[in-house]
């Protein structure tokens, strides 16, 4: 995906300020994943390590 591509996609999925987006670079090639808020596990859900 291209960088105007990229943009493109975010703005058209519009992350709420609690959603994610997790970016990627690899030269001239993005990649991105956005993660909703109701898809974000609780902190009492972590493991216990």
């Amino acid at each position: 995906m291209t960088r105007d591509e990229l943009f493109a996609s975010i703005v058209a999925t519009r992350p709420g300020r609690d959603d994610l987006v997790y970016l990627e670079r690899c030269g001239d090639s993005y990649n991105g994943r956005m993660v909703m808020a109701a898809e974000v596990p609780p902190a009492t859900a972590a493991p216990d390590v």
